[in-house]
Parts: C-alpha cells; structure tokens; sequence
C-alpha cells in the first residue's frame, strides 16, 4: 500500500496495526517536533539522523535533539551518510512491519500533502532491511557523544572567507557562451528567469567546465 498524505499520523498511529515493541527510524533530515512526539508511544524508539556523515549537523539542531532524549527515545548520528527513510517496527528485534519511501522525519517531510510518499514493504524486504539497519546502527554514535556541529555563517562572511582562502580565479561571463548574448532570465537580466527557477528568483548560471575548473 502507498501513502501520500497524512504520514505523520500513519506513523504514530501504526503500532495500533501491529503488534510491535519498538521503533527504528532512519531519515535523511529530522525535525524536532516528530522526534518529541516519540515520547508519547509506548515503546521505545531509535531515531538515526542519516546525513550526518558528510553534512554534519546544525547547532541548533543539535542542541533541540539533545533535550528529547530520554529512556525512550534513543537518537544517533550516522557516520555513513545516508538519505533514506526507513520506519521500521520490530517485535523482540524482529521487524514485523516496515515503510520505506521520500518522506524525511519532518514537519514538512510528513504533513505537507503529495509531497512525500511512504509505502508497506514485503516480508522477504525483511531481512535485507535488518541488516541495513544493523550496519548503519554499528556506524553511528550517539548524540549526547562528541559531535561535529556546524554554525550558520552569514553569507558576507562565508564570500570573504573562500576569496582569502582560495587565491584561484574561476572566471565567469554574464553572457551565454553558446550565444554570446545576453541571456533572458540570467547573468545581466538575473530575477527574470522562469522554467526551474520561481518568478522571485535570481541566479547566474554555473556549468560545469566552472566546477571542474
């Protein structure tokens, strides 16, 4: 079965479904508001924050994570990083049930309408799935431990930064090089772009002959 809307009450609703004393949930991002709502199931939960590995994670993120532990809510930080979203429920360490599918551990990944999908996998995914979820567990420390957290930096800063510390010059044309001409929605005419950008908008295209260089 498929799942595109009301996925926050699907799955703090689902143990009613199925008879299970615990569950793991691995997601890409987290947003404090679920995490704090585990504590409300009766039983305990491991939540793994996935992309951890190669983003780090933001202050004050952190800091919110930290307040919601308790004896029920185990939260970790995954070294391997990992975008998937997996909700899985499991009776004596055996899943009995599991979702897989877009759907982020958020208040947007699971409230916003068709945005997100989850869906019911099969008995023979089991297997496979517990092992996944055993090596990411085995790769992931927990978030009261010693981790690597990241401040917002303003954007003046962040641009005088990479000027001071990198001396090499990517020289760049307000000018489309296929064309030679001004671009209607870019470069010089930047905010009047339309297709993937919105109408407020503003942007100076980047190729890739630019990030090889």
């Amino acid at each position: 079965m498929l799942f595109e809307k009301n996925l926050e009450e699907i799955i703090f609703n689902r143990h009613n479904l199925v008879h299970s004393d615990e569950l793991v949930i691995i997601s890409g991002y987290l947003g404090p508001n679920p995490v704090a709502r585990l504590a409300t199931l009766p039983f305990k939960t491991t939540v793994i924050y996935g992309m951890y590995g190669s983003e780090k994670i933001k202050k004050k993120l952190h800091e919110s994570l930290l307040r919601l532990v308790n004896e029920k809510v185990n939260i970790l930080y995954s070294n391997i990083p990992i975008h998937s979203k997996c909700y899985v429920w499991k009776r004596k360490d055996e899943i009995v049930h599991a979702l897989v599918g877009s759907a982020n551990f958020s208040t947007n990944g699971l409230t916003t309408p068709y945005r997100e999908v989850l869906a019911e996998t099969t008995v023979d995914t089991f297997d496979p799935l517990n092992t996944y979820i055993k090596k990411i567990i085995e790769n992931s420390i927990s978030c009261d431990e010693h981790v690597s957290v990241v401040d917002i930096i303003p954007i003046s800063t962040g641009v005088s930064s990479v000027i001071l510390e990198n001396p090499d010059i990517c020289e760049m044309t307000l000018l489309d090089t296929r064309t030679n001409d001004v671009p209607n929605g870019s470069g010089i005419n930047w905010g009047h772009g339309t297709g993937n950008t919105g109408p407020n908008d503003a942007y100076i295209t980047i190729r890739a002959e630019h990030i090889r260089n």
